[in-house]
Formats: C-alpha cells, sequence, structure tokens
C-alpha cells in the first residue's frame, strides 16, 4: 500500500495580505503530487486549516482541493475495523477516490463539544478525522492501521497519550499520526516537559508528527520511523525553514520517500550584524543585501535579522525601514526583526543595574542614575547641571524642570 503523507497545509494563513493564495497553490500541488505519484491513501497530519473558524471563502477553497482525491480513480481500500470510532461515523465517500485522513492541530483546535473545521470537513464526505481512534483499512489482502492524536495543549499531551494508549494491530502495518512538539526538535522553555521520542509508542513501523515546519527524520529507540514531514507553506519563517525543502513524503514498504513542491516561494534569510552601527548605516547594509537577491516571478520572501548594538543615543525604532518597503516592494516580500539588536544606552543601564545589585542605592537614587546616562546619551548641552535638573525631578516637580530647561535653552 502507497500512502502519502502531508503536514501543515495551514489553508487561510495570511488572508487578506499578498501571500493569501500561497497555501492553497501549494496545498493544491501537495495533493496533486500524491495522487500523480500513485498513492492508495492520503494522511494529514494537523493544521489543514490555519483558524479555528476559517472564513467560507477559505473553507470553499479548501473544499475545492479536497474534491480531487474524492473524484480520483478509486484505490479499493476497504475499512476492517474501527477503535474508539463508531463505523457509522466514519464517511464513506472519501473510499469512493482515494481517502484521505487527517488529524485536527492547534490552530483547529477548539473546546469540548464544539466544532472544528475537520468536522465540517468529514460531515461533508470530504476526509476521515480521528482523534484518539484507530481505523484498520485492507487493500489486496494487506492490511494498515492508522491511529490519530490530534492536537491538544502540550501541558496535558503526555497524560492523554499514556490514558488513550494506542497498541499496534497485529498483522498490520501501523502508523501514528499526532501533532504536537517534540522536546528533541523544538525546544519551548516552559515549566513543564513537552512529549519525548521516548513517549511514543512501540512496535509502530511509522509515527508522522505535523506542528513542527520543518521536516526530519528519526529512527526509534523502541523500533519504528519517526517522520515530522514539515509545512507545505512557510508560516514561521525560521532559519531552519529557509534551509528545507518543502515537499510530501511517500511510505510504502517500509521505506520513506520525499517530493519536492516546486510552488513555494524561495526563502532568503540574512544575518547583519554591526557593532556600535548608526540607523542610516544600518539600513544603507540592509539595502546592500537586498540588491543581491535574485528577481523572480513570484516575488521572494526576505527575512533579515538585525544583530549586535546600536550607537549610543539611538535606538531600534529610529531605524525607519518603510522606505526600503516601498523601494524593493516589486522585487520581494520584506520581514524585518530588530529584537536581537540592543541599543547601548539599554546595555548601558544593564551594567548599571547589575552594578549596583547589593548596594545601598534607593530606588529614587537608581532613577537618578538612569536618567543621568541617558541626558548624557542624548549629548544634553542645555546649559543646566544635570545634578540640579535630576534634584528637580527627583521631587516631582516637572513644571520647575521644564521651566528651567527653557530658561537655558533661551540662554544658549
Amino acid at each position: 500500500m502507497r500512502v502519502a503523507i502531508i503536514s501543515d497545509l495551514h489553508f487561510g494563513f495570511a488572508n487578506t495580505s499578498e501571500r493569501e493564495e500561497d497555501s492553497f497553490i501549494q496545498g493544491s500541488e501537495a495533493i496533486e503530487l500524491a495522487l500523480e505519484g500513485g498513492a492508495d491513501l492520503i494522511l494529514i497530519a494537523g493544521d489543514v486549516f490555519d483558524s479555528r473558524i476559517p472564513t467560507q471563502d477559505v473553507l470553499a477553497k479548501a473544499m475545492e482541493i479536497f474534491q480531487e482525491p474524492l473524484h480520483a480513480k478509486s484505490s479499493d481500500i476497504k475499512i476492517l475495523d474501527s477503535i474508539n470510532k463508531k463505523r457509522g461515523e466514519i464517511a464513506q465517500a472519501p473510499f469512493k477516490g482515494v481517502p484521505v485522513i487527517a488529524i485536527h492541530g492547534t490552530h483547529e483546535r477548539r473546546g469540548r463539544g464544539l466544532t472544528n473545521p475537520l468536522h465540517v470537513s468529514e460531515k461533508a464526505g470530504l476526509i476521515v478525522h480521528l482523534h484518539c481512534q484507530t481505523i484498520v483499512l485492507e487493500l489486496n489482502g494487506e492490511k494498515l492501521a492508522v491511529h490519530g492524536f490530534s492536537g491538544v495543549p502540550e501541558r496535558y499531551a503526555k497524560d492523554v497519550l499514556e490514558e488513550w494508549n494506542p497498541k499496534a494491530i497485529e498483522g498490520a502495518t501501523n502508523i501514528m499520526l499526532l501533532h504536537q512538539n517534540i522536546d528533541e526538535f523544538l525546544y519551548t522553555g516552559t515549566d513543564f516537559k513537552s512529549l519525548e521520542l521516548a513517549d511514543m509508542p512501540k512496535d509502530f513501523d511509522l509515527i508522522v508528527n505535523g506542528h513542527i515546519h520543518w521536516s526530519c527524520q528519526a529512527e526509534l529507540k523502541q523500533g519504528g520511523k519517526f517522520l515530522i514531514p514539515g509545512s507545505t507553506i512557510r508560516t514561521q519563517l525560521t532559519k531552519q525553514e529557509s534551509e528545507i525543502e518543502k515537499g510530501i513524503y511517500f511510505f510504502e514498504n517500509g521505506e520513506l520517500e520525499f517530493k519536492k513542491l516546486e510552488s513555494p516561494r524561495d526563502f532568503h534569510y540574512k544575518t547583519i550584524e554591526t557593532e556600535e552601527g548608526t540607523p542610516s548605516s544600518i539600513v544603507s547594509d540592509i539595502e546592500s543585501v537586498l540588491k543581491e537577491i535574485p528577481k523572480k516571478d513570484k516575488r521572494p520572501l526576505v527575512k533579515i535579522i538585525l544583530k549586535g548594538s546600536l550607537k549610543k543615543g539611538y535606538s531600534k525604532t529610529d531605524i525607519f525601514i518603510t522606505e526600503l518597503g516601498e523601494k524593493f516592494k516589486g522585487d520581494l516580500i520584506l520581514r524585518i526583526a530588530k529584537n536581537q539588536l540592543e541599543s547601548k544606552s539599554v546595555l548601558d543601564r544593564t551594567e548599571l543595574l547589575s552594578k549596583n545589585v547589593g548596594r545601598a542605592l534607593s530606588i529614587e537614587e537608581r532613577g537618578q542614575e538612569l536618567l543621568k546616562m541617558h541626558l548624557e546619551g542624548v549629548n544634553f548641552v542645555f546649559g543646566i547641571a544635570q545634578d540640579e535638573l535630576l534634584g528637580i525631578l527627583s521631587e516631582d516637580s516637572k513644571e520647575i524642570a521644564l521651566k528651567k530647561i527653557k530658561e537655558a535653552i533661551k540662554i544658549g
């Protein structure tokens, strides 16, 4: 049995933006690749939709895409059994073509008793949805058991998985779909542990995890393969996403095969490091990088990470990139991250507070020290002694301080 594996389609991502069609274009190509590659069954490991309550337009486009496997030549797969899911709850229409089995992810998860978009898709006869459930299939005498563990809050994932406690079906190829963080691949820094590879059930031939947007594989110590297919669309714009191609996988006779998607935009991830840079020098460096990006019919994504420190007296808000965005908007889609860029004055203030740890400085005294450093950083030359101004402000005499500054300016 040839199984196509897809994850994180995120239909509706970037809705109303310049990228609003990308998720559908790439999702459609993924389904087409699966069908052209001879898939007997398509599995989707969560986050089919980008929103818990997608718009009608998003639902309509997704349903149109899922019509393709529905109307494809039947793979003749039959349902043998199901666990925790009544046979009457299983949509029969998908088995007239190439069936799609999916779990919901973190983006689609809703409260208990509320309908999510995967439930809607199942009611429409487009897919089979699983959560803590198993469906056993048969094709030409070969049995395949698909176990589905839809996304749950990370804090409870280990407990819910242990309570469900899925068991491999004897005599069948066993595949489990889940949609969670896995500690070895994505550190969250929370006060609770995410699932680990050691938590995966034993005796499964393949365990497929969605949620993480770059693809990778591992061999499980308890037996079987572990696969993260990655997303079909770039939503997080991480370094890993810039280095790893988007695509789908096929699983057949115990082996994995990767097929690349051709429709995703090129993605360039660049880091610009500066030491005591000025806003103008940083903007100039950004422009130099952007000029080197190859032009394409489909505008590439470019993410620039600014890293290092600014010259004393400047802050991140002084870096104006609007004009750059306008200048290059016809050639690329630009994102600039400043969170790793430090203001020298901010660093100095942090050092001051660190040095004063253990000293008997009052809050007022520390505040005065910080203000003094700020005034020095902006070259305060109003002709009034800083200590005098600080003393006035410490007494909460803002009006008097303003008056003194105005008088000093006139004198200067």
